[in-house]
């Protein structure tokens, strides 16, 4: 019955985000196990409206064990904020993809700053499509989280050598 019960709990976090909820609603197993099982989220365009501040606090409350949060998609409705309450109520977080796809995000160093704070397990930060992000991002990150293994600027983030020699000094699993 455990085996059952775990394929069950880890196929949960390959659902679209509307699913889970609807089935999280109408089913009591799911409801129990799921915020205690999922770690893994990737909000989709069709399952939720934006990247808010208020939709990633309704998942981050639901789901309290989140390690990787994938906004991919919905990256250009990513704000600060946003980033605010992600590193606020997900402070085990592992891995973050703010975009994808050439999805722009319009997020600030301010924000990466204080995701990395929040946020000092972190492993593997995704911010290709963030252009508005220099030193102070990749500095924030090297000097708080220095079990980062990837890190991933966009040709548009204006980060000097400085930047990112601090990274690979501080940083020594970066490859």
């Amino acid at each position: 019955a455990n085996i059952v019960l775990n394929v069950f709990v880890a196929a949960l976090q390959f659902l679209p985000l509307s699913d889970l909820l609807a089935c999280a609603a109408s089913c009591r197993l799911l409801m129990r196990f799921a915020p205690k099982q999922v770690r893994s989220v990737r909000l989709l365009q069709h399952s939720a409206p934006d990247a808010g501040p208020e939709t990633l606090r309704r998942v981050a409350t639901r789901f309290v064990h989140l390690r990787d949060v994938h906004l991919g998609e919905l990256g250009s409705t990513v704000t600060d904020a946003s980033v605010d309450v992600l590193a606020e109520l997900c402070p085990e977080l592992k891995r973050v993809t703010f975009a994808d796809g050439g999805s722009p995000c319009h997020i600030t160093d301010t924000a990466i700053a204080g995701l990395a704070v929040r946020c000092i397990k972190l492993v593997e930060v995704d911010l290709r499509e963030c252009a508005l992000l220099g030193d102070a991002s990749a500095l924030a990150l090297a000097d708080h989280c220095p079990g980062l293994t990837s890190v991933a600027f966009g040709p548009r983030c204006p980060i000097s050598d400085a930047g990112l020699d601090a990274l690979t000094l501080r940083c020594p699993e970066l490859t």
